[in-house]
């Protein structure tokens, strides 16, 4: 549960020197443990209500939280709002490519070719599964990513690299 102190959104310390009431000075353990009424006299307010809290870190971002704070409890709201459409596009770009790097690693012992220990066939079939990856990418994948007119049309882009 999350609770809220001071104006601010925060875990409950293990332990606390109360501030309040018969026990004031008095320091305890075990505090995260203590009944709700003693929190909320200290003045931890649990958090009720987190509304919009559901938001996808992809394609949207998600305001601090707008704290409101009652006898009891504390509400919080947060906006949430869609990223820039050309930075999701880039990011999801970046990912795709990542992928296929990856799809070419998995076959390709690069290191091998850069010390100049693969044979000149397998140069050439390096080049060519790597000229299919770039193809697939350039004409299929870029034109979706460039198509989608909305964050979520991005995130929802779908494809299948080629076999090598």
């Amino acid at each position: 549960m999350q609770y809220v102190y001071k104006g601010e959104v925060k875990p409950l310390p293990k332990k606390w020197v109360f501030k309040k009431g018969k026990n004031k000075d008095r320091s305890t353990g075990n505090f995260d443990i203590m009944p709700r009424a003693a929190l909320i006299k200290e003045g931890w307010l649990p958090v009720t209500v987190a509304n919009n809290e559901d938001y996808d870190p992809e394609i949207q971002t998600r305001s601090a939280p707008t704290i409101t704070e009652f006898a009891d409890h504390a509400e919080l709201d947060y906006i949430v709002t869609d990223k820039p459409l050309a930075d999701v596009k880039k990011a999801k770009q970046a990912a795709i490519i990542r992928g296929g790097v990856e799809l070419l690693l998995s076959k390709w012992d690069l290191h091998v070719r850069q010390l100049g220990f693969s044979t000149a066939q397998e140069d050439t079939d390096m080049d060519a599964d790597k000229a299919t990856l770039v193809n697939y990418f350039k004409n299929t994948i870029k034109p979706l990513i460039q198509g989608a007119g909305t964050p979520l049309e991005v995130k929802n882009i779908t494809y299948t690299w080629p076999a090598l």
